[in-house]
């Protein structure tokens, strides 16, 4: 808020300046964290530094989506969360992003890596879905 002796000016909330629902850190210093409307932010540094990654969000997805579950695995990023049963994933250390609608019901409430090699796309995570809120 900006004050001045006449008047108050209310500044808009810029993207990004929400809550952060999740974190996965690599033994590699990578790490990535996620939140409300979309945000997605990834670290080089065990977490000192935090940018965006370079890529977008496929369309419409960062006014819709918060974030619930970030796991990552060398390049490949997966994230989830409301609404429903999209989930988020990027191949290529955030370069570029893609969505995939899961036929499932509920939320997905946690993204693990599993401890197999990756075999291509989402092989190596494993989806757990939530609880369906009527």
């Amino acid at each position: 808020m900006l004050t001045s002796s006449e008047s108050v000016v209310l500044q808009q909330a810029q993207r990004g300046l929400r809550s952060l629902r999740a974190v996965s850190l690599g033994v590699d210093k990578s790490g990535w964290a996620a939140g409300d409307g979309g945000t997605i932010l990834r670290t080089m540094d065990s977490g000192v530094s935090w940018a965006a990654p370079t890529g977008d969000l496929p369309e419409g997805v960062a006014e819709l989506c918060d974030i619930r579950t970030i796991c990552h695995r060398g390049p490949i990023v997966v994230a989830g969360g409301d609404p429903g049963p999209l989930l988020l994933y990027s191949e290529d250390a955030g370069s570029s992003w893609d969505s995939v609608i899961l036929p499932m019901a509920g939320r997905i409430s946690r993204v693990e890596r599993r401890d197999l090699p990756p075999a291509g796309d989402l092989q190596g995570f494993r989806i757990l879905r939530g609880r369906i809120d009527r």
